[in-house]
Order: structure tokens, then C-alpha cells, then sequence
């Protein structure tokens, strides 16, 4: 495994990028040496910024079935433990690709490419990702984010000085994830509100996972400094707020184009809620935007 880590920068901010995962390794401030991302401190959870590709969420007992044939993925997929390939790198931009392989088609049986596009903008960056089917036959997938935002931000604060504030108002019912499968548990969760209060106790039950949201953006913002980092989004239904239940400096903004398993519910993968369907030639397309405030 050799990680190769890209810089892009410019007057505001700084970008780190690994191609192991395509995973974005840091956003920084370079005006206030703010760092964003979580730097993956293997204490609490190694991770950065990983992606969820083709599932997200858990498949039951990590197996799932394709034309009556058992294929086996972990929780959240593949794709965040493959080395990507650079295919271009500009002045302000990146463009990474993982492509179908014996490997892969061990795992999952579709011939597909998945590209990340990371383009610096003036105090962020933009990420497009683009699925496409590259077989001779429909293919299906989830893709989901699992970006994580250092909280605090900075050494004055604490994580319970933070709060979630959505772009619009909604009433919401909250999903709960049961060893990454959801089961029929819901429970009443936002009334007509747009703000989350960050706590511990609201992760003791693991993600908060909220269905058909409205907003297509996200702060996490520092009541106290009144610093933010604001997470847009395009093309996402679904969107998840995690941290180590036992509380963990950081707080992953997740939004998702899929489910995990539903409880009790076998169904082939072509048949899976949540999923996305793509015909021969085609390419799906989302993208999310992390904007310093």
C-alpha cells in the first residue's frame, strides 16, 4: 500500500488528498490555521472522509445475492480500501477513478467506473462523483459520504458548544441503524425545526439517520465562536450525523443515495430499497460542497 497524498491550494485554503480511497485528507484555513477534517486519529477512528461505494450501510451478514449468487461486502463497500488512479490534476482540481476489476467483480458483479472530482473553490471545495455502468447489463448501486469535521474546532470549545442547523425547517422522524441494518424502529424527531443541539446523548443510540430531507445543505457551527463549516449537497436523499457514541471529537455529515438491509427483508440487490439503477452507457451524477463560514 503506497499512499500518495495531493496538495491544492490557494489564498484561503489548503486541500489533501490521498489516492487511497480518494479520500480528502484535510481542508485548512490557511488564514486562521483552522483545520476541518478530522485527522483520523486512530484512538477514536482512523478515518477521514472515506465513501460509501456500491452499499451503504450493512448488508445482512455482510452477504447479499445478485441472480440467486452470494456475493460478499462490508459495511459501507469496497471502495474506500482500494487505491484510486489519478487521471488529471490541475492548478484547482483533481479527478480520481477506480475501475471494475477481477477483484472487484469478486465482490460485486458489475463492470463500473467510479469518479471523484475534487475542485477547489475559494474558501472550500466542490466534489462531484460520477457512477457508470460500464457492463452490457442494468447495474445498481448505493453511494453515500462519510466526511468528518473536527468538533471543536478550536481549543476554546467544546464539543456540546456545537449545534446542526439545516437550511430549511422539517419535521423529521429519526431512523435508527441496528449493526448497520435499519430495523422498523422510528421515533418522532425535528417538528418544524431547522436546528440540532450537538450532545453525546444524541449519539448514545449510534446515527442519527433522517429519510427524505428537504434541506440540501448543513452547518455545523460553534455557538460560542460562531465558526462553521457549511455542507452542501446535490442528489441525496438521506442524510446521517455520527460520531463514536462514546463521544469523539468529530461529527461525520453523511449524506447517502441509498439504505442499508432493511430487517428482516431478503431481497436480490436489484430489487434492494434504496438503490440506484443504471442502463448499459449510462453515468449517475451527485456532488457536495464544504464551505467555510
Amino acid at each position: 500500500l503506497i499512499v500518495i497524498k495531493t496538495v491544492l491550494q490557494n489564498e484561503n485554503v489548503e486541500l489533501t488528498v490521498s489516492n487511497h480511497g480518494a479520500e480528502m485528507h484535510g481542508l485548512l484555513d490557511r488564514k486562521t490555521g483552522t483545520q476541518y477534517i478530522w485527522q483520523g486519529d486512530a484512538a477514536y477512528w482512523h478515518w477521514h472522509a472515506p465513501i460509501c461505494f456500491p452499499i451503504t450501510g450493512r448488508v445482512h451478514d455482510d452477504t447479499y445475492s445478485v441472480d440467486g449468487k452470494e456475493y460478499h461486502l462490508t459495511v459501507h463497500g469496497f471502495a474506500r480500501d482500494n487505491d484510486f488512479d489519478l487521471l488529471k490534476k490541475t492548478e484547482n482540481s483533481l479527478i480520481y477513478e477506480l475501475k471494475y476489476s477481477d477483484e472487484t467483480l469478486k465482490l460485486y458483479p458489475y463492470k463500473f467506473s467510479l469518479k471523484l472530482e475534487y475542485v477547489l473553490q475559494d474558501k472550500g471545495v466542490k466534489v462531484n462523483y460520477y457512477v457508470e455502468n460500464l457492463d452490457d447489463k442494468d447495474i445498481f448501486f448505493a453511494i453515500g459520504l462519510h466526511t468528518a469535521y473536527n468538533c471543536p474546532m478550536d481549543a476554546g470549545d467544546s464539543f456540546e458548544d456545537y449545534e446542526l442547523v439545516l437550511e430549511q425547517k422539517e419535521t423529521l422522524d429519526r431512523y435508527f441503524l441496528e449493526n448497520g441494518i435499519l430495523p422498523p424502529v422510528k421515533e418522532a424527531f425535528l417538528q418544524d425545526e431547522d436546528t440540532i443541539p450537538v450532545t453525546k446523548e444524541l449519539f448514545k443510540r449510534d446515527i442519527v439517520f433522517l429519510q427524505n430531507v428537504k434541506s440540501k445543505s448543513v452547518m455545523l457551527k460553534s455557538r460560542k465562536s460562531g465558526k462553521a463549516v457549511k455542507v452542501s449537497y446535490e442528489n441525496f436523499d438521506n442524510l446521517g450525523f455520527w460520531t463514536k457514541p462514546q463521544g469523539a471529537p468529530f461529527i461525520c455529515i453523511e449524506p447517502w443515495k441509498g439504505l442499508a438491509d432493511k430487517k428482516d427483508k431478503h431481497v436480490d440487490f436489484s430489487q434492494k430499497d434504496g438503490n440506484n439503477c443504471l442502463k448499459p452507457g449510462q453515468v449517475f451524477t451527485c456532488s457536495y460542497e464544504i464551505e467555510i463560514i
